[in-house]
């Protein structure tokens, strides 16, 4: 009987993503959609009180939102770098809400978050 386990079979780097994701992947998930959810019940109110072109920005940016967490759930590379930025464009479209400090006080935490070493090392 011939024992063939001598060597161990490893990844090559850049091979594939590990398949459970991490906490801290799924908890910047949820900030960034949570933060798309409250953006587009922002606009709809906004765009049921005024009708203003700013809401309907707000509603696609949100919308857009929504399909970057699902980057980010699927751990693209791409995602992290377009939540950095729906989360700065955020930060001034919620300034015209009616949830303004709610809205910019998540886009703040959700930028901090994104940028911790931790975070980081997922999506390079």
């Amino acid at each position: 009987m011939v024992n063939n386990l001598t060597e161990i079979p490893m990844q090559e780097p850049g091979a594939e993503k590990p398949a459970t994701r991490p906490m801290e992947v799924l908890s910047i998930v949820l900030l960034v959609a949570v933060n798309a959810v409250m953006g587009v019940v922002a606009a709809v109110i906004g765009l049921d009180i005024s009708g203003d072109a700013i809401s309907v920005v707000g509603f696609i940016i949100a919308v857009i939102a929504l399909w970057v967490a699902k980057g980010l759930w699927d751990m693209n590379a791409q995602a992290w770098t377009w939540a950095i930025i729906l989360s700065i464009i955020g930060i001034p479209l919620y300034a015209f809400s009616v949830i303004a400090f709610e809205g910019i006080f998540l886009c703040v935490i959700t930028l901090v978050y994104l940028n911790t070493p931790i975070i980081k090392k997922y999506y390079q």
